[in-house]
Formats: structure tokens, sequence, C-alpha cells
């Protein structure tokens, strides 16, 4: 399988696309790690942090970091130290629990109004 997400910039005018070559989703017995790899596209590589990470919920902490992630962010998602993006964020939130993607010296690089992931069989 692969991946495209698509983004839009909270000002409207940045578009932004993340594909990844490959892209699954392990079993709920493994708490659906991702795995990720291939990318290309004109966007940053918000999930090589959360590569290899199980999903976490508020109810399900499944990170690496000492406290919930998905508690903190507000949003379930593949959480390793909690930040590198955050497509399932609260629209109406700023900053970390808001919807995001790439973070670089404690600084997110693309605030978005929304985002749509593709799933695709590989040829």
């Amino acid at each position: 399988m692969s991946l495209e997400i698509n983004m839009m910039g909270k000002d409207k005018k940045d578009c932004l696309v993340a594909k990844y070559r490959y892209f699954s989703i392990g079993p709920e017995s493994d708490n659906y790690k991702l795995h990720v790899s291939g990318l290309s596209g004109n966007a940053v590589d918000g999930l090589a942090l959360h590569d290899n990470q199980q999903f976490s919920t508020n109810d399900a902490d499944h990170d690496v970091w000492w406290k919930n992630c998905a508690s903190a962010r507000e949003a379930g998602w593949w959480y390793a130290r909690c930040t590198q993006s955050n497509l399932n964020g609260n629209f109406n939130k700023t900053h970390k629990k808001g919807i995001w993607w790439g973070w670089q010296h404690d600084v997110i690089l693309h605030k978005l109004c929304c985002s749509e992931m593709k799933i695709y069989k590989r040829t």
C-alpha cells in the first residue's frame, strides 16, 4: 500500500503533499502500529518520528513519552514523544492541540485548516 496526504495551510494558500511509497498499519494486537517510508512531494516528513509507533488515544497510551501524548494533544495519533505532526487535532485549537504538520526546533512548520489521507494499492 501507499499513502498520499494532502494538506492546506490555515491561510488557505499553502497546499502540501506528502506521498509515502510504502505504508501499512499493523493489526489490533499490535495497536495498529504505523509503518511508512519513501517520502516524496513538497511537504517535510511529518511522519518520520511516528514510523513504527502504535496508535495512542486518551484511554490507551502506547507512546514512548512519560505522559499520555493523546491526552496532551487532545487527539489520537501514532505518537512517539508526541510531536512531529497531528492531523487529528482540533480545528479550533492552536499550537500543539491544533491540526499541523512538521516540527523543527520547537516550531510548528505548517498550521493546517484541513487534511486528507488517501490509501492506494501499489501496482
